[in-house]
């Protein structure tokens, strides 16, 4: 799978530059958005992620694509509208999954495949001349078909501890949104806007030519930390962000009850 990312990375700065810089700098954008203010929109953004996954999901059915896809993204705003906590369960059962198997089943893959190698898409990585939108969009398709064959060869080579750690995981994420469903919530717009922030980035330095993916993958421990430290950043930021919103102050003539006997029980996020 390196071997792809590597010839993927050289390839990529003659892609088209509106179909690399626009996906990457609406990442970026949403991804702050996620990271610094989920919790003060939330409905909306879960509405934004539920649209988002639907429409991803109706790419995979084969006859009636853009029916299926419509289908798809309206009912994922009706769960969000009438089942909110569901849904948040499912996010985050979701998300820890898909970061759990980035960390767990990509990094190691390439020791543990011996099979021959896929057939890449046949690119002259020494042609200088850009490709067009058509031939961008064409080239991404074959390079992301390719790397889902792979992934899947590397699932089903995976030792059975590493996909118990990444069900305890993700089993561990629903108990956590179950007991402490507004926590759950805002981790995981921390952890999604900084994997967006990151995909933007990614993009970014793709079209430059600097082999991002590369460098993530020799550095992956300093990278890891660098995403938690993001994450961990991001829900504190809308902690504090939530909790100085609600701390508006009450008129003097408003106040029936003394300093002491104020019950701020509200401040305690599990029992909103």
């Amino acid at each position: 799978m390196l071997n792809i990312i590597r010839h993927f990375e050289q390839i990529a700065p003659r892609f088209n530059t509106l179909i690399i810089i626009a996906p990457a700098v609406a990442a970026i954008i949403l991804g702050l958005l996620f990271w610094l203010s989920g919790m003060l929109l939330r409905k909306f953004f879960l509405a934004v992620i539920a649209v988002a996954i639907g429409l991803a999901s109706g790419l995979f059915v084969p006859d009636h694509r853009l029916l299926a896809m419509i289908i798809l993204g309206g009912m994922g705003t009706v769960i969000v509208i009438k089942y909110e906590k569901i849904f948040i369960t499912i996010l985050a059962g979701l998300l820890t999954v898909v970061l759990s198997s980035a960390i767990l089943v990509i990094p190691g893959q390439s020791k543990s495949i011996t099979q021959p190698a896929l057939e890449t898409p046949s690119i002259a990585l020494n042609n200088p001349v850009p490709l067009n939108k058509p031939q961008t969009l064409e080239t991404i398709r074959s390079y992301y078909i390719d790397f889902q064959a792979r992934l899947k060869q590397a699932y089903s080579q995976m030792p059975v501890y590493r996909w118990v750690i990444i069900g305890a995981l993700g089993i561990g994420s629903i108990v956590a949104s179950i007991m402490a469903w507004r926590w759950t919530t805002t981790v995981c717009f921390a952890t999604l806007g900084t994997l967006l922030i990151f995909i933007g980035m990614i993009l970014l330095l793709l079209h430059k030519g600097n082999a991002p993916i590369s460098h993530i993958y020799k550095l992956g421990l300093i990278y890891l930390f660098v995403f938690v430290l993001m994450s961990s950043a991001g829900t504190a930021a809308q902690f504090w962000l939530c909790l100085k919103l609600k701390r508006k102050p009450i008129p003097k003539d408003k106040i029936i009850f003394s300093e002491d006997e104020i019950d701020e029980s509200w401040l305690n996020w599990r029992y909103q």
